[in-house]
C-alpha cells in the first residue's frame, strides 16, 4: 500500500531476501496478493509502473535492481492461485 497505494488481499509469502538498494541494506518478503483494484498511485520512490500478465511476466525484460531469478517461481504460486480463483 505504501507505495502504490493498492489494498491487497494477502494469499501467501513466497519468498525472503536481503540485499542493497540505492545505497541501503534490505530486509524483504515478497507475497502474493489479490489486488482488490488496479488503481495504482505510485508513491514517490517510483516513476513508473505496469501491469504484466502472469502469461507475459516469465518472458518479460525488465530492467531493475532486485533479483529477477526467483520470479519463475513467483509466476508459478500466482498462477496456481488464479487457477484456485477460477475454480471458485
Amino acid at each position: 500500500r505504501e507505495e502504490t497505494a493498492l489494498d491487497v488481499d494477502i494469499v501467501m509469502p513466497v519468498t525472503t531476501w536481503s540485499g542493497v538498494h540505492n545505497s541501503q541494506d534490505i530486509l524483504s518478503i515478497t507475497f502474493v496478493c489479490w489486488a482488490q483494484s488496479s488503481d495504482v498511485k505510485l508513491s514517490d520512490e517510483h516513476e513508473d509502473f505496469r501491469w504484466i500478465s502472469l502469461k507475459k511476466l516469465s518472458q518479460a525484460s525488465i530492467h531493475t535492481d532486485f533479483d529477477t531469478t526467483k520470479w519463475p517461481h513467483f509466476v508459478a504460486v500466482a498462477k496456481y492461485f488464479e487457477e484456485l480463483e477460477e475454480v471458485k
